[in-house]
C-alpha cells in the first residue's frame, strides 16, 4: 500500500502504474490519479480546450519563471503567493508568463505561519526551483514513457473516492 499527498501523490500513482503487481492500494490526498492517456495534448491546447485552470502550468514551464525566483527574496515571495487561505488577498495566478510578478508581494497568509514560510523559503533557496519547475516540462516525456500502459490500465482497476 502506498500513501501520499500533494506531489508525492504523483509518485505513488506512478509506482502503481509501473509496478501494480506489488501495490495492493494507493491513497492519494489532494492529488487525483492521472491515468495514462492515449493521446498527447500539449499544455496550451489542454488549457484552451479542457482545463483552463491549468494555465499557470504554462508559466511554470517558462524558463523565465526560474530566473525570476533567483533574485533575493523572490522564492519567499513566490511561495507566499502560492500558499493562500480563505479570505486572503490573492495575486494573479492564471497567467502564461511573468507569474512571480503577477502574484505580487502579498502579505503573509494567516494560513502560513511565519516560521514555516521562512523554513520552506530557506530550503528551496538552497538549490532554487529548478527541480520543482522541471516537473511542468515533462508532460511529453511522461506521455511517451507511459503510453504503453494506456490500453491495459483499465483492466487493473482503480477506484476514486472523493472527499
Amino acid at each position: 500500500m502506498c500513501r501520499q499527498n500533494s506531489r508525492g501523490g504523483v509518485v505513488t500513482s506512478r509506482i502503481y502504474l509501473y509496478h501494480g503487481e506489488i501495490v495492493s492500494h494507493i491513497v492519494n490526498v489532494c492529488t487525483p490519479f492521472p491515468p495514462p492517456t492515449r493521446q498527447y495534448i500539449p499544455i496550451r491546447e489542454l488549457v484552451a480546450t479542457k482545463i483552463p485552470s491549468f494555465k499557470y502550468q504554462i508559466a511554470l514551464q517558462d524558463p523565465q519563471t526560474e530566473k525570476d525566483t533567483e533574485a533575493p527574496g523572490k522564492i519567499r515571495q513566490f511561495l507566499n503567493g502560492l500558499h493562500r487561505g480563505h479570505g486572503d488577498e490573492r495575486g494573479e495566478f492564471l497567467v502564461e508568463k511573468d507569474i512571480v510578478e503577477k502574484i505580487g508581494n502579498l502579505e503573509r497568509s494567516k494560513f502560513m505561519p511565519e516560521e514555516d514560510l521562512d523554513y520552506i523559503a530557506k530550503e528551496f533557496g538552497r538549490n532554487g526551483l529548478h527541480g520543482p519547475l522541471n516537473w511542468y516540462k515533462t508532460r511529453k516525456i511522461n506521455y511517451e514513457d507511459e503510453k504503453k500502459y494506456s490500453s491495459s490500465f483499465r483492466s487493473r482497476g482503480y477506484q476514486l473516492i472523493r472527499c
